[in-house]
């Protein structure tokens, strides 16, 4: 990790934890501003059929898209802009998480509409008198949006819970043809879970594997221990 975005030397530096330039905030904008750089004019980069030649040798008519995202829990969390303490699958509160509700799934672009309209000021967020614009809003993906003189800490914080957990900045995936953030992040969430669920089942029966083994072990011991007894004993007398 670049020292600059390490959240002890940056708190120690003066700067906070919450707000739109706290540590989390900060790091996540830093990491969709170097993708937007490096996904600048992709849609029309990728719009048409590129006659490609593969690692064969050969010429091929080729589709460009961006496949997918493999990442834990911290790096789903940025991909998303968003906080440790939500699902990135579905709209599920965390205070509900334990409980066997279904709620809707979440998707890219409803999630851009909402930040959108928190942004703007077209939310209603629970503990604000009236409806605030918050930032000004630019066009370009790479560039930071400018608070106003209604984002507070608290405010901005008010409308990240309203949000569940959501930062109020550009992702720089968004709006990328054929990709959905959202699904391909609860893709890796799957995935990652199976593979934990295979892990844990291997730890599971190695661990009885080995409890056997000991057990197997401290039996032919003691049988061991039983037979030489019993075969010297009679000498014993003798003597």
């Amino acid at each position: 990790m670049i020292p600059l975005l390490r959240k002890k030397v940056a708190m120690r530096a003066g700067r906070g934890e919450n707000g739109p330039d706290g540590c989390p905030a900060r790091k996540t904008r830093l990491l969709h501003q170097c993708y937007a750089k490096l996904l600048e004019g992709w849609n029309a980069l990728t719009a048409d059929v590129k006659v490609l030649q593969w690692a064969d040798g050969l010429w091929r008519r080729s589709w460009i898209v961006l496949a997918g995202l493999l990442s834990d829990q911290p790096e789903a969390d940025t991909f998303c802009c968003d906080g440790s303490q939500s699902c990135k699958v579905c709209t599920c509160p965390k205070s509900r998480l334990h409980e066997p509700v279904e709620f809707p799934l979440k998707s890219a672009e409803r999630v851009r509409r909402q930040v959108y309209r928190a942004a703007d000021g077209m939310m209603m967020i629970h503990g604000q008198a009236k409806a605030a614009k918050l930032f000004e809003r630019d066009r370009r993906s790479d560039v930071k949006w400018k608070p106003t003189r209604h984002c507070t800490k608290a405010g901005y914080e008010r409308a990240r819970k309203a949000l569940r957990g959501t930062h109020l900045m550009e992702n720089a995936f968004w709006g990328k043809t054929g990709f959905d953030v959202q699904l391909q992040v609860m893709s890796s969430t799957k995935l990652l879970t199976s593979y934990l669920c295979i892990s844990v089942h291997i730890c599971i029966y190695i661990y009885i594997y080995v409890i056997l083994l000991h057990i197997c072990a401290y039996l032919c011991i003691s049988v061991y221990i039983y037979v030489v007894s019993v075969y010297i004993s009679p000498y014993m007398c003798i003597s």
